[in-house]
């Protein structure tokens, strides 16, 4: 794969020892959209071919490499930097160069979280399983975060020093985001539809599924609140 000064996206094959043989491939497929420069790219973990770009002109876009054609051109609000694809390919990460992480729906195709970070974010990744998500920092560090269980929802404290997050696991996680360390748990009744924290406060706001309320219908839902000494 090769990224241009062109902002064009050119995929190269390989033969078996993995040698680029340029003089050797049958097609040259280019990729056009994107009016600044494709600083990183991903492929999907089980969709051959799918693969995402993220670029300086504040998009990822989404490419089909068999019909040479972008499937989904997603705007964010920065200049993205790297990316990364969730392995079960509902959830892209990006991040930008104003520290922003930016989660994408792939299903909605369309950013669903963005996340400042007070420090410099260079790297980001998941692990093969998906329940942990890595960031590397400027100032030497790998922050790491476990996502067990699918999650629902996260959240950034107002002074960007905790992150919390809600999952079905009856659980909402509270890191600092500086150690990557694990500074809480907070047990819940049942699986946590959303979570936000206090924008001048830290105070956190979630709400989830009812589970002492009668049975009906449709699922019933309470909201609750938890508080941290200031």
């Amino acid at each position: 794969m090769d990224l241009l000064g062109d902002q064009t996206v050119r995929p190269i094959p390989c033969n078996k020892e993995n040698v680029v043989l340029v003089s050797m491939y049958v097609k040259d497929h280019v990729f056009r959209g994107h009016q600044d420069a494709v600083d990183q790219l991903v492929w999907h973990k089980t969709n051959a071919d799918l693969l995402a770009t993220a670029s300086g002109d504040r998009t990822v876009r989404i490419w089909d490499s068999r019909a040479s054609k972008c499937q989904a051109n997603i705007p964010t609000k920065g200049e993205n930097i790297n990316i990364a694809w969730h392995p079960d390919g509902n959830l892209i990460a990006v991040g930008s160069k104003e520290d922003v992480i930016s989660f994408v729906d792939t299903r909605k195709m369309k950013v669903v979280k963005d996340c400042p970070f007070r420090f410099e974010v260079n790297e980001l990744t998941w692990n093969n399983a998906g329940t942990l998500f890595y960031l590397t920092s400027g100032n030497g560090t790998v922050n790491i975060f476990r996502l067990e269980w699918p999650v629902r929802s996260i959240s950034f404290s107002f002074d960007g020093a905790l992150l919390a997050s809600g999952s079905e696991d009856h659980v909402i996680d509270i890191s600092d985001t500086r150690s990557g360390e694990r500074v809480a748990d907070l047990p819940v009744d049942a699986a946590i539809f959303t979570i936000a924290w206090h924008p001048k406060k830290l105070l956190l706001a979630f709400a989830c599924e009812d589970k002492e309320a009668p049975r009906g219908p449709r699922e019933t839902g309470q909201l609750k609140l938890f508080g941290f000494p200031n």
